[in-house]
């Protein structure tokens, strides 16, 4: 599992997903100002707008596949 994203390291409470869908694309992308989608680096992304991307999402929130 990966605990590095754009070279910074996250904390054990968090993970690196591949996003490849939503339950509700208008949720706000928690970590986006510390682990930012590129481009264009946002303070605040909606999840619908981040599918496809590898995002940081709290470990408690991963359903699973």
């Amino acid at each position: 599992m990966r605990k590095v994203l754009h070279g910074r390291t996250l904390s054990d409470d968090l993970v690196v997903v591949l996003l490849e869908g939503v339950l509700n694309p208008r949720c706000i992308l928690t970590h986006e100002a510390d682990f930012p989608v590129e481009p264009p680096e946002l303070l605040t992304r909606v999840l619908g707008d981040a599918i496809g991307s590898f995002v940081v999402r709290d470990r408690d929130l991963i359903l699973p596949a």
